[in-house]
Order: structure tokens, then sequence, then C-alpha cells
């Protein structure tokens, strides 16, 4: 007898913070059909030809753009490329960003995180879902990878051969990255002492925003599909 207008409350307060795609894209997933999408609209406040007209175009687009995003096997391969190049570079661009300030902003690596979402949905030309964010997640954690090797290089080098850097050519400084010496010393020595508890909370973070990237609505396949 009390629950209900505790309730209407709560149910106010939701929809006045939402946009009418993402009303209907939430009544869309829980199973409402088009005629059933007209009365949500009407309870909000619609009369009833505003509440038609805005139920017809909103599933409409909840529908296409579910349709548009849904995931093709062809996808697969140009989205592990996109993902791969985009978490190298913006992996080299945050090893970069700590040797020039001496400091590892760890924030950046949730930047990683969505270039590399970012890199999966725009090679697959848009499509989105589970195979997508497994992509994602795989190319950050890489990208992740790539930046700390990219500042252990170079710190690692500083160390231990004093002014190596100001010696070398330029177009030899890309050399010490493919050695192998320093690769095996990197996974082996050097990462398990950079994986401290705010180390392991970006990569968390990180990972979180890549998922997020290529996430599909969530419609069901079923749904006028």
């Amino acid at each position: 007898m009390f629950g209900k207008p505790k309730k209407d409350v709560v149910d106010k307060k939701v929809l006045s913070q939402e946009n009418d795609f993402d009303f209907a894209l939430r009544h869309i997933k829980s199973g409402v059909t088009k005629e059933g999408l007209i009365a949500q609209f009407e309870q909000r406040g619609n009369d009833i030809n505003r509440a038609r007209e805005m139920a017809y175009i909103f599933y409409d687009q909840v529908i296409k753009r579910a349709r548009d995003e849904r995931f093709e096997p062809s996808c697969l391969g140009p989205a592990i490329v996109g993902g791969v190049l985009a978490a190298i570079i913006s992996g080299i661009v945050w090893g970069l960003v700590i040797i020039l300030t001496q400091h590892e902003i760890g924030y950046l690596a949730i930047g990683v995180g969505f270039l590399a979402g970012l890199g999966v949905v725009k090679f697959s030309k848009g499509k989105k879902g589970i195979p997508l964010q497994v992509v994602a997640v795989v190319a950050s954690i890489l990208g992740i990878i790539v930046g700390k090797y990219t500042a252990a290089v170079h710190f690692l080098l500083n160390e231990y051969v004093p002014g190596y850097w100001t010696r070398i050519k330029p177009l030899e400084m890309i050399k010490p990255y493919f050695s192998i010496e320093l690769i095996r010393a990197f996974f082996t020595d050097v990462l398990p002492n950079m994986l401290s508890f705010y180390d392991i909370l970006w990569v968390v973070l990180a990972i979180a925003t890549a998922i997020k990237v290529p996430q599909s609505l969530g419609v069901k396949e079923g749904t006028a599909l």
C-alpha cells in the first residue's frame, strides 16, 4: 500500500534523466513491442498522437542501430587489426609521455583501453558484440604492455649505459626496442615490479573501458531484427 507511491517517485526521477532513445531502448530490451512502447511514451506524459509518433520513430531507430551493429564473423579480422594498431600507437604515446614527464601517469592507461576499443569498432565498420569486446580487451592489455615497455627500455639503458640516448643517432633509437635480451629482461624482471596496486587498478579500468566501447545494445535477436 505504501510502496507504490515510492516506486512512482523513483520512476519519475529516472524518466526525467533519460533521453527518448535510451527510454525506448530500455523498454525494447525488456521485450516491449511497438504497441507497448506507445503506452510507455503515453505514460511519460505525451498525448496519444505524440506517443504513437515517438514510439514508431524510436522503435525503428533502436532496431536499425541494433541491426547495423550486429556482429558478423567477417569483421573479426579487420577488428583485430584495428585493435592492435590502436593499442600499439596509443601504448607508444603513453610510453613517451612517461619518458618526457618522468612519471607514470596511470590514468592514461584508460585512454589506451578506450582507443583499443575504438580501433576495434572503427575497423569493423561499427560492429559490436562479445567477440569484439574480447578483441578489445586483449588489445588494451597489449597497449598497456607496449607503453610500459617503451618507458622501461628508455630508463634501463639510461641507467646502465649513461648518456646512451645522447650518443645514439636518431634513426637508430628504435633498434634497442627489438633487442631479445631487453624483451626477456622486461618480462622476467621489470614488468613484475611495475605492477603495484594502482597499476592493477588502472589496468582494470582500462579493460572495463575497452569492454564498454564495442558493447552491443543488448536487443534480443528475435526483436524485429
